[in-house]
Protein backbone atom coordinates (compact mmCIF):
# COMPACT_ATOMS: atom_id res chain seq x y z
CA UNK A 1 0.00 0.00 0.00
CA UNK A 2 1.12 3.56 -0.78
CA UNK A 3 2.31 5.55 2.58
CA UNK A 4 0.00 8.83 2.25
CA UNK A 5 2.32 10.64 4.76
CA UNK A 6 4.17 13.81 3.55
CA UNK A 7 7.67 12.85 2.45
CA UNK A 8 9.89 14.69 5.31
CA UNK A 9 11.97 16.93 2.89
CA UNK A 10 8.74 18.12 1.63
CA UNK A 11 6.96 18.82 4.85
CA UNK A 12 10.42 20.79 5.50
CA UNK A 13 9.63 22.63 2.06
CA UNK A 14 6.00 23.82 3.25
CA UNK A 15 7.37 24.65 7.07
CA UNK A 16 10.46 25.67 6.94
CA UNK A 17 10.39 29.07 5.62
CA UNK A 18 7.70 32.15 5.69
CA UNK A 19 7.04 34.13 2.76
CA UNK A 20 8.07 38.11 3.19
CA UNK A 21 4.02 38.87 2.81
CA UNK A 22 3.88 36.52 5.73
CA UNK A 23 6.69 38.01 7.34
CA UNK A 24 5.10 41.64 7.31
CA UNK A 25 1.27 40.29 8.45
CA UNK A 26 3.52 38.78 11.52
CA UNK A 27 6.84 40.34 12.17
CA UNK A 28 9.34 37.83 14.42
CA UNK A 29 12.82 38.28 15.62
CA UNK A 30 14.03 35.16 13.77
CA UNK A 31 12.53 34.49 10.48
CA UNK A 32 13.74 32.12 7.77
CA UNK A 33 12.89 33.70 4.21
CA UNK A 34 14.18 33.19 0.82
CA UNK A 35 14.24 35.15 -2.52
CA UNK A 36 16.36 37.41 -5.01
CA UNK A 37 19.13 39.17 -3.58
CA UNK A 38 19.68 42.91 -5.61
CA UNK A 39 20.68 46.19 -5.12
CA UNK A 40 23.21 45.68 -2.44
CA UNK A 41 24.56 48.59 -1.09
CA UNK A 42 28.58 48.97 0.29
CA UNK A 43 28.57 50.16 3.36
CA UNK A 44 27.69 52.94 4.60
CA UNK A 45 28.15 55.57 7.35
CA UNK A 46 25.25 57.14 9.06
CA UNK A 47 24.63 60.55 10.64
CA UNK A 48 25.32 58.94 13.86
CA UNK A 49 28.54 57.46 12.66
CA UNK A 50 27.17 54.11 12.65
CA UNK A 51 28.51 51.59 9.67
CA UNK A 52 25.86 50.32 7.55
CA UNK A 53 24.73 48.82 4.32
CA UNK A 54 21.24 47.65 2.39
CA UNK A 55 19.95 45.72 0.13
CA UNK A 56 16.48 44.37 -1.62
CA UNK A 57 15.01 40.52 -1.07
CA UNK A 58 12.29 40.23 -3.39
CA UNK A 59 10.07 36.63 -3.85
CA UNK A 60 7.10 35.63 -5.41
CA UNK A 61 4.77 37.66 -3.13
CA UNK A 62 6.87 40.79 -1.72
CA UNK A 63 9.86 42.92 -2.01
CA UNK A 64 11.45 44.16 1.47
CA UNK A 65 14.35 46.00 2.07
CA UNK A 66 16.95 45.04 4.39
CA UNK A 67 19.99 46.35 6.49
CA UNK A 68 22.89 44.99 8.12
CA UNK A 69 25.53 46.45 9.94
CA UNK A 70 28.14 43.28 10.24
CA UNK A 71 31.11 43.72 7.07
CA UNK A 72 31.25 40.42 7.37
CA UNK A 73 27.47 39.81 6.32
CA UNK A 74 27.94 41.72 3.47
CA UNK A 75 30.96 39.93 2.32
CA UNK A 76 29.09 36.93 2.03
CA UNK A 77 26.01 38.93 0.19
CA UNK A 78 28.50 40.45 -2.27
CA UNK A 79 29.18 36.55 -3.48
CA UNK A 80 25.43 35.65 -3.60
CA UNK A 81 24.86 38.92 -5.79
CA UNK A 82 21.87 38.64 -7.95
CA UNK A 83 20.90 35.15 -6.86
CA UNK A 84 18.31 33.42 -4.88
CA UNK A 85 19.50 33.47 -1.30
CA UNK A 86 17.64 32.46 1.90
CA UNK A 87 18.43 34.55 5.37
CA UNK A 88 17.87 32.09 8.19
CA UNK A 89 17.70 33.80 11.69
CA UNK A 90 17.17 37.25 10.59
CA UNK A 91 14.43 39.74 11.74
CA UNK A 92 10.96 41.64 10.47
CA UNK A 93 10.84 44.96 12.16
CA UNK A 94 8.48 47.86 11.42
CA UNK A 95 10.42 50.49 9.44
CA UNK A 96 11.84 53.67 11.08
CA UNK A 97 10.87 55.27 8.05
CA UNK A 98 6.68 55.16 7.54
CA UNK A 99 4.76 52.63 8.70
CA UNK A 100 6.46 49.77 6.64
CA UNK A 101 8.45 46.54 7.85
CA UNK A 102 12.19 46.18 7.30
CA UNK A 103 14.20 43.15 7.60
CA UNK A 104 17.61 43.59 9.60
CA UNK A 105 20.29 41.14 8.91
CA UNK A 106 22.17 40.48 12.21
CA UNK A 107 25.79 38.87 13.29
CA UNK A 108 24.14 35.51 13.93
CA UNK A 109 22.31 35.13 10.41
CA UNK A 110 23.06 32.58 8.29
CA UNK A 111 23.43 33.60 4.44
CA UNK A 112 23.41 30.86 1.66
CA UNK A 113 22.34 30.10 -1.41
CA UNK A 114 18.58 28.89 -2.32
CA UNK A 115 18.49 26.03 -5.13
CA UNK A 116 14.73 26.75 -5.56
CA UNK A 117 14.46 29.24 -8.27
CA UNK A 118 12.45 32.34 -7.24
CA UNK A 119 9.99 34.55 -9.83
CA UNK A 120 10.14 37.66 -8.06
CA UNK A 121 6.49 39.54 -8.44
CA UNK A 122 6.06 42.45 -10.97
CA UNK A 123 3.59 44.92 -10.15
CA UNK A 124 1.85 47.21 -12.41
CA UNK A 125 0.35 50.78 -12.36
CA UNK A 126 -3.17 49.21 -12.35
CA UNK A 127 -2.30 47.83 -8.83
CA UNK A 128 -0.88 51.47 -7.09
CA UNK A 129 -4.07 52.20 -5.66
CA UNK A 130 -4.24 48.99 -3.40
CA UNK A 131 -0.54 49.02 -2.18
CA UNK A 132 0.74 50.83 1.05
CA UNK A 133 2.63 53.89 1.65
CA UNK A 134 6.43 53.34 1.50
CA UNK A 135 5.63 49.41 -0.18
CA UNK A 136 8.54 48.73 -2.69
CA UNK A 137 7.00 47.91 -6.02
CA UNK A 138 9.08 46.61 -9.07
CA UNK A 139 7.47 47.37 -12.53
CA UNK A 140 8.35 45.77 -15.60
CA UNK A 141 8.45 47.94 -18.50
CA UNK A 142 6.89 51.58 -19.36
CA UNK A 143 6.07 54.26 -21.49
CA UNK A 144 6.49 57.68 -20.74
CA UNK A 145 3.52 60.15 -21.51
CA UNK A 146 4.72 63.23 -19.96
CA UNK A 147 8.07 64.79 -18.66
CA UNK A 148 7.49 68.23 -17.08
CA UNK A 149 10.30 70.86 -16.13
CA UNK A 150 11.73 69.80 -13.09
CA UNK A 151 10.71 72.49 -10.15
CA UNK A 152 12.99 73.70 -7.24
CA UNK A 153 11.76 72.89 -3.99
CA UNK A 154 13.23 73.12 -0.19
CA UNK A 155 14.65 69.53 -0.82
CA UNK A 156 16.43 69.89 -4.50
CA UNK A 157 14.75 69.64 -7.36
CA UNK A 158 12.04 67.09 -7.74
CA UNK A 159 10.52 65.76 -11.83
CA UNK A 160 6.90 64.34 -11.94
CA UNK A 161 6.96 62.12 -15.35
CA UNK A 162 3.55 60.86 -16.21
CA UNK A 163 4.47 57.06 -16.99
CA UNK A 164 1.44 54.00 -18.37
CA UNK A 165 2.49 50.13 -18.60
CA UNK A 166 -0.37 47.50 -19.09
CA UNK A 167 -2.18 48.26 -16.24
CA UNK A 168 -2.79 52.16 -16.06
CA UNK A 169 -1.04 55.33 -16.17
CA UNK A 170 1.04 56.86 -12.79
CA UNK A 171 3.38 59.57 -11.23
CA UNK A 172 7.09 58.29 -11.26
CA UNK A 173 8.82 61.14 -8.98
CA UNK A 174 12.33 61.96 -9.91
CA UNK A 175 15.14 63.73 -7.53
CA UNK A 176 17.92 65.68 -8.51
CA UNK A 177 20.53 63.54 -10.42
CA UNK A 178 18.01 61.34 -11.65
CA UNK A 179 15.75 64.29 -13.72
CA UNK A 180 15.51 64.81 -17.08
CA UNK A 181 16.97 61.12 -17.75
CA UNK A 182 13.70 60.06 -19.75
CA UNK A 183 12.38 61.24 -22.51
CA UNK A 184 8.40 61.31 -24.02
CA UNK A 185 7.44 58.72 -25.96
CA UNK A 186 9.96 56.29 -25.36
CA UNK A 187 9.95 52.94 -23.77
CA UNK A 188 12.02 51.86 -20.84
CA UNK A 189 12.66 48.76 -18.78
CA UNK A 190 13.15 49.95 -14.88
CA UNK A 191 15.83 47.93 -13.04
CA UNK A 192 15.35 49.44 -9.89
CA UNK A 193 12.68 49.27 -7.06
CA UNK A 194 10.17 51.96 -6.60
CA UNK A 195 8.68 52.96 -3.18
CA UNK A 196 5.03 54.14 -2.64
CA UNK A 197 4.52 57.47 -1.73
CA UNK A 198 1.29 60.05 -0.74
CA UNK A 199 2.38 63.26 -2.85
CA UNK A 200 -0.86 65.81 -2.15
CA UNK A 201 -3.05 63.27 -1.34
CA UNK A 202 -2.19 61.17 -4.29
CA UNK A 203 -0.41 58.06 -4.37
CA UNK A 204 3.04 57.75 -6.71
CA UNK A 205 6.47 56.04 -7.15
CA UNK A 206 9.36 57.31 -6.09
CA UNK A 207 13.18 55.52 -6.63
CA UNK A 208 14.78 54.98 -3.14
CA UNK A 209 17.41 58.30 -2.69
CA UNK A 210 20.08 55.27 -1.83
CA UNK A 211 20.23 53.82 -5.28
CA UNK A 212 18.58 55.98 -7.19
CA UNK A 213 16.58 55.09 -10.86
CA UNK A 214 18.23 52.60 -12.69
CA UNK A 215 16.39 52.03 -16.26
CA UNK A 216 17.46 50.92 -19.96
CA UNK A 217 15.48 52.13 -23.16
CA UNK A 218 13.41 49.53 -24.93
CA UNK A 219 12.77 49.41 -28.21
CA UNK A 220 9.41 48.61 -29.56
CA UNK A 221 7.95 48.36 -32.42
CA UNK A 222 11.08 46.68 -33.85
CA UNK A 223 11.36 44.88 -37.35
CA UNK A 224 13.96 43.14 -38.98
CA UNK A 225 15.45 44.86 -41.87
CA UNK A 226 18.75 42.47 -42.59
CA UNK A 227 20.00 39.65 -41.69
CA UNK A 228 24.08 38.56 -41.75
CA UNK A 229 24.87 34.97 -40.62
CA UNK A 230 28.45 34.24 -39.31
CA UNK A 231 29.10 30.63 -38.97
CA UNK A 232 31.29 30.28 -35.56
CA UNK A 233 34.17 27.74 -36.66
CA UNK A 234 34.35 24.57 -35.93
CA UNK A 235 36.88 21.65 -36.16
CA UNK A 236 36.14 18.11 -37.36
CA UNK A 237 36.14 15.82 -34.43
CA UNK A 238 37.62 12.67 -36.46
CA UNK A 239 39.89 14.06 -38.87
CA UNK A 240 40.38 18.03 -37.83
CA UNK A 241 39.19 19.35 -41.17
CA UNK A 242 37.07 22.19 -41.24
CA UNK A 243 33.31 22.27 -40.68
CA UNK A 244 30.67 23.46 -42.85
CA UNK A 245 27.35 24.62 -40.69
CA UNK A 246 24.36 22.58 -42.62
CA UNK A 247 22.08 23.33 -40.15
CA UNK A 248 21.91 25.38 -36.81
CA UNK A 249 22.91 22.24 -34.96
CA UNK A 250 24.63 19.74 -37.87
CA UNK A 251 27.87 20.66 -39.68
CA UNK A 252 29.78 18.63 -41.88
CA UNK A 253 33.41 18.38 -42.12
CA UNK A 254 34.74 19.23 -45.95
CA UNK A 255 37.94 16.64 -45.42
CA UNK A 256 36.16 13.45 -44.57
CA UNK A 257 32.44 14.39 -44.80
CA UNK A 258 31.52 13.08 -41.63
CA UNK A 259 28.51 14.98 -40.22
CA UNK A 260 28.68 16.27 -36.50
CA UNK A 261 26.59 18.13 -33.87
CA UNK A 262 27.76 21.38 -33.49
CA UNK A 263 26.81 23.68 -29.99
CA UNK A 264 28.36 21.78 -27.77
CA UNK A 265 30.95 23.90 -26.76
CA UNK A 266 30.10 26.90 -28.15
CA UNK A 267 27.35 28.71 -30.23
CA UNK A 268 26.92 27.32 -33.87
CA UNK A 269 26.53 30.89 -35.10
CA UNK A 270 26.58 34.19 -34.04
CA UNK A 271 23.56 36.53 -35.61
CA UNK A 272 23.81 40.13 -36.90
CA UNK A 273 20.54 42.28 -37.23
CA UNK A 274 20.01 44.94 -38.80
CA UNK A 275 16.53 46.52 -37.08
CA UNK A 276 14.59 49.71 -37.48
CA UNK A 277 12.59 51.46 -34.67
CA UNK A 278 10.90 54.73 -35.32
CA UNK A 279 12.85 54.95 -38.35
CA UNK A 280 16.26 54.86 -36.60
CA UNK A 281 18.15 51.82 -37.53
CA UNK A 282 20.59 49.91 -35.58
CA UNK A 283 23.04 46.66 -35.91
CA UNK A 284 22.66 44.75 -33.03
CA UNK A 285 23.79 41.01 -32.42
CA UNK A 286 21.67 38.05 -31.10
CA UNK A 287 22.62 33.94 -30.55
CA UNK A 288 20.11 31.46 -31.42
CA UNK A 289 17.82 31.70 -28.16
CA UNK A 290 17.09 35.31 -29.08
CA UNK A 291 16.64 34.56 -32.55
CA UNK A 292 14.12 31.51 -31.70
CA UNK A 293 12.22 34.01 -29.10
CA UNK A 294 11.89 36.91 -31.79
CA UNK A 295 10.15 34.05 -34.37
CA UNK A 296 8.18 32.50 -31.46
CA UNK A 297 6.60 35.82 -30.49
CA UNK A 298 5.70 35.41 -34.40
CA UNK A 299 3.99 32.27 -33.74
CA UNK A 300 6.23 30.42 -35.97
CA UNK A 301 9.03 27.49 -35.45
CA UNK A 302 12.17 27.29 -35.61
CA UNK A 303 13.66 24.35 -35.41
CA UNK A 304 16.89 22.82 -34.05
CA UNK A 305 17.51 22.01 -38.03
CA UNK A 306 17.08 25.28 -39.65
CA UNK A 307 19.32 26.05 -42.82
CA UNK A 308 20.71 29.52 -43.13
CA UNK A 309 18.30 30.48 -45.57
CA UNK A 310 15.22 29.27 -43.34
CA UNK A 311 16.64 31.75 -40.02
CA UNK A 312 16.69 34.58 -41.95
CA UNK A 313 13.63 34.28 -43.59
CA UNK A 314 11.81 34.17 -40.33
CA UNK A 315 13.45 36.48 -39.06
CA UNK A 316 13.16 38.71 -41.96
CA UNK A 317 9.44 38.05 -41.59
CA UNK A 318 8.84 38.32 -38.47
CA UNK A 319 6.04 40.65 -36.36
CA UNK A 320 7.37 43.54 -34.69
CA UNK A 321 8.47 42.85 -31.29
CA UNK A 322 10.11 45.30 -28.62
CA UNK A 323 13.82 44.75 -27.58
CA UNK A 324 16.68 45.65 -24.94
CA UNK A 325 20.36 45.49 -25.80
CA UNK A 326 23.53 45.62 -23.75
CA UNK A 327 26.79 48.45 -24.58
CA UNK A 328 28.35 46.05 -26.34
CA UNK A 329 25.43 46.10 -29.23
CA UNK A 330 24.07 42.28 -27.91
CA UNK A 331 20.48 41.57 -27.26
CA UNK A 332 19.63 40.99 -23.98
CA UNK A 333 16.13 40.34 -24.21
CA UNK A 334 13.34 40.02 -26.11
CA UNK A 335 9.73 41.12 -25.65
CA UNK A 336 6.76 41.26 -27.50
CA UNK A 337 5.40 44.22 -28.62
CA UNK A 338 4.43 47.06 -26.38
CA UNK A 339 1.64 49.74 -27.74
Amino acid sequence: MTSRKRSRDESDEVNEYSTLEDCIASPTKSAKVRGVLSDLSPMKVSRNGNKYFKGMLTDETKSLEFVGYDKRKLEELNRCKDSSVTFDNCEIKESKIGSGMDMCVKSTTSISHSPKKINPIVHNLGQLQQLQEYEFVTLSDVKVLEVPDAMKVSSGFVQDVIISDAGGTGTLTLWDDDRDKLEVGKFYKLNSYLRVKIFNGQKGLTPPKSCGLSFQELLSGVTVKAVSICVNKHVCITCEGHVNLKSICIGQCTQCFAFQRLGEDKEPIAVELLISCNGQDYNLKASFPEIKSIVDLSDNDLSDNATEVEIAGALLMASPFSLTFKDNRIIEEINKLLI
